[in-house]
């Protein structure tokens, strides 16, 4: 997710190199990025320039970044007017490391929400005709602007300025006329007021003033604070054994080797269970599971401080990640202590993403959603009582789901719930087959391997298959069942034979005897569909589970927009995604999202223009087509050209916090999308790329509509809604209108989508 800001007339922004780049590559990086500070500064007649460039190189921080710098030559691209939004980037090609140019002009399009000036509905444009000084940014590609030999040296270029109403576009039929239909510099002050249009033509002397960026190389490590809340509320229902279950959960389970690691409890005040510590194969955390056991609740609710203790944990090495979050869990209303508004920024400011989990009754939903919102996080409630087996599930798989997608490459390529029945009375045979099966000491692989295979929904058994593509580095499957339940966990590779962790020295297998999960990890696995099979174990009755695999790949990323809000009942949510392998990707298998109406209650859903329908609902998400002029062609036949970017639109009419799970599928056939644009544009039939391999990636959120409960302060005896304020009202989302929610237009030089109102980001691309 792009975590970059504007303050004060400086941009912050994140930058991932996409290798591991040598000294010399990331100093022609360095040196590009100063000067395209100069020109924005130029551009911008002294009033903007970039301020703090937070470097991750060997592709660390793709999640966090706002700048994707590419191995490989070719076209640039970038989504518009998406800084600071989760999951959308630049995404900038080699080349651009020798012309600072191009990067100020997709920084036109990612920081401004500016479209290309050389383009538009019909095909080639101009905006003012020339290449003098006095041309716009956005009109004009590489060959006019600024450039740096691989030397050092620079060649200065004519163009270097932003148009105004005298020489914008004469004849309308540019993007950025079409679409905004004003200059460039009109759009840039309508998303930043405080920048002022210039008087007249722009141009004049370049001004003085500029200083120097801060580049500043991101340390590596992973670095994550649980912040359990242990106020008096905590004891209503018994909530304290959910904040305890999670945190002994992630440091026993999802805590590894690399990680740095913080406990904070607080209540009014914060007990640091355990300082930022760097985590590696001998650490023994045993004091600190007996510490978090130990928990008890009293006392007031001071959300700020703890919020304020973790920031300060995360920067305690006294540099930056590129990985930071924190976990807040919380039960109930702040009350006391610093407001955690006048931490948020804060937050942001230092890179810290906050995910936050609220339970019970008197949990203030609208503010935690507001925090996770705000850094760049996500929100989730607990609908289950936290001291129960579904409570416990619930809490212990969102925390997997975390996991998942904060770490770099990581991600989920499926998740299952699943439920071994109580076994029928026919059936305790076969049951007590697999259980003795498992559990007898002359049991070998061999014989676990005669267990019938597919048993798909079964007493005895369930099996999933995940598919793990080609290029991954890790792939973990996990099973997670309720605690007080025994499984047996076995995991079948692609060529069909029985996983065996104790002769494979690429295999982990982790199975403690009373934990509530097991899990696999395979180090450079093969690719194909790996079968993971849960069977029962010695525990009678019913036993829910849910399994996940996942799969490392820093060439693979699943960004999705439209969720990181509150919503109203009836507002239209136009849910957004796109995959990138490397770059963004065009001819995916159309996406499903799969959406549970139930909780907590029966719920209805529109679809599109299809009527409200009841229940768990399934929506297909569409790639967004335009047509564009085919180059050369006299007829001026049109070509459908795809953008890699899906979508579409839903309402709900109760309020409630739906989970909703979205399942990406290339079936082999997917190519990067703008050469594909490219090669219909220029009428080629062969396709523009080798197809990327095959892969699945998946993942869980939930869309809260509201108005989000407020909290309760039940520590200080009040029983009604309080304490947030404002807080889920600034954060409603605005009733959208179908005929409102888009337009698009593609021309010679790339795509565009414009998304409209506060849901507006889109991909466009320039050379």
């Amino acid at each position: 997710m792009g975590l970059g800001r504007y303050k004060n007339g400086k941009f912050d922004l994140i930058l991932s190199l996409r290798h591991n780049a040598d000294a010399t590559r990331i100093g022609q990086w360095e040196r590009s990025f100063r000067r395209a500070s100069e020109i924005l500064f130029d551009a911008t007649d002294g009033q903007m320039q970039f301020g703090k460039l937070y470097v991750a190189n060997n592709s660390i921080g793709g999640t966090e970044a706002d700048a994707w710098l590419l191995p490989d030559e070719g076209t640039s691209s970038s989504f518009v007017n998406a800084l600071g939004i989760p999951g959308l980037h630049m995404n900038l090609k080699s080349d651009e490391k020798n012309k600072p140019f191009v990067v100020i002009h997709e920084f036109g399009h990612y920081g401004f929400g500016l479209y290309d000036e050389y383009i538009g509905p019909s095909g080639s444009a101009e905006c003012t005709g020339t290449t003098s000084g006095g041309a716009c940014i956005m009109e004009h590609g590489y060959w006019n602007g600024d450039q740096i030999a691989d030397d050092g040296t620079l060649t200065p270029g004519p163009v270097n300025e932003f148009c105004v109403e005298d020489n914008h576009d004469p004849d309308s039929d540019t993007d950025q006329e079409s679409i905004h239909g004003e200059p460039c510099w009109n759009t840039i002050h309508t998303n930043f007021p405080d920048v002022a249009i210039p008087d007249g033509l722009p141009g004049g002397p370049v001004p003085g003033g500029h200083e120097d960026v801060d580049w500043i190389l991101l340390a590596e490590d992973p670095r994550f604070v649980l912040l359990l809340d242990k106020s008096g509320s905590m004891s209503a229902g018994n909530g304290i054994s959910g904040v305890r279950f999670g945190a002994d959960y992630w440091t026993q389970y999802l805590a590894t080797s690399g990680d740095s690691l913080s406990i904070i409890a607080y209540n009014h005040g914060q007990d640091v269970i355990l300082p930022l510590t760097s985590l590696d194969a001998t650490t023994d955390l045993g004091s600190t599971l007996t510490a978090i056991g130990s928990i008890t609740p009293g006392g007031t609710t001071n959300v700020g401080g703890a919020l304020d203790s973790g920031l300060m944990q995360i920067l305690s090495p006294g540099d930056r990640a590129a990985t930071q979050v924190a976990i807040l869990f919380s039960d109930g209303l702040h009350n006391t202590g610093t407001p955690p508004e006048s931490v948020v920024d804060d937050l942001v400011e230092n890179g810290v993403r906050v995910y936050t989990i609220g339970f019970g009754p008197y949990a203030d939903q609208a503010r935690l959603e507001q925090i996770a919102d705000d850094t760049g996080g996500r929100f989730e409630f607990i609908d289950a009582d936290p001291d129960s087996d579904a409570g416990q599930l619930e809490i212990q798989n969102y925390l997997i789901e975390i996991s998942g997608e904060v770490r770099d490459g990581s991600g989920i390529v499926t998740m299952m719930p699943g439920l071994l029945p109580e076994p029928a009375a026919s059936e305790f045979a076969a049951v007590k087959d697999v259980v003795r099966l498992k559990g007898s000491s002359k049991t070998t692989l061999a014989a676990v391997g005669k267990i019938p295979l597919a048993f798909r929904v079964r007493s005895t058994g369930f099996d999933h298959r995940a598919y793990i593509e080609s290029g991954s580095d890790r792939a973990t499957f996990v099973v997670s069942h309720k605690e007080g339940t025994a499984v047996n966990f076995f995991l079948t590779a692609p060529d069909g034979t029985l996983v065996n962790p104790q002769t494979d020295t690429d295999v982990t297998l982790v199975n403690p005897t009373y934990a509530p999960y097991a899990f696999y990890v395979v180090r450079k696995p093969a690719s194909g569909f790996w079968t993971m099979r849960v069977t029962r174990g010695q525990a009678t009755g019913a036993i829910p589970f849910k399994i996940f695999a996942f799969s490392e790949n820093r060439d693979i990323a699943f960004g999705i927009n439209g969720i990181n809000r509150a919503y109203r009942v009836m507002d239209t949510i136009k849910l957004q995604s796109q995959v990138v392998f490397k770059t963004p990707l065009t001819a995916l298998r159309s996406p499903i999202a799969s959406i549970d109406l139930k909780p907590p209650g029966t719920k209805t859903l529109t679809v599109g223009r299809l009527g409200l329908l009841k229940g768990a609902q399934t929506v297909v998400l569409k790639e967004r087509t335009v047509k564009t002029p085919v180059s050369g062609n006299a007829s001026r036949s049109l070509a459908r050209v795809a953008n890699g970017v899906y979508e579409n639109v839903l309402q709900f009419d109760e309020p409630g916090s739906y989970s909703v799970t979205l399942k990406m599928v290339n079936q082999g056939k997917a190519t990067e999308a703008e050469a594909e644009a490219e090669r219909k544009r220029d009428g080629e039939s062969e396709p523009a790329r080798e197809p990327a391999p095959m892969f699945i990636r998946t993942k869980r959120f939930q869309i809260h509509v509201g108005p989000l409960p407020e909290g309760k302060d039940v520590e200080s005896g009040d029983q009604s809604p309080s304490g947030s304020g404002s807080s889920s009202i600034t954060k409603q989302g605005t009733i959208l209108k179908t005929s409102q929610i888009s337009k698009a237009s593609v021309g010679s030089g790339g795509f565009h989508v414009d998304i409209g109102l506060e849901l507006r980001p889109s991909e466009e691309s320039s050379g």
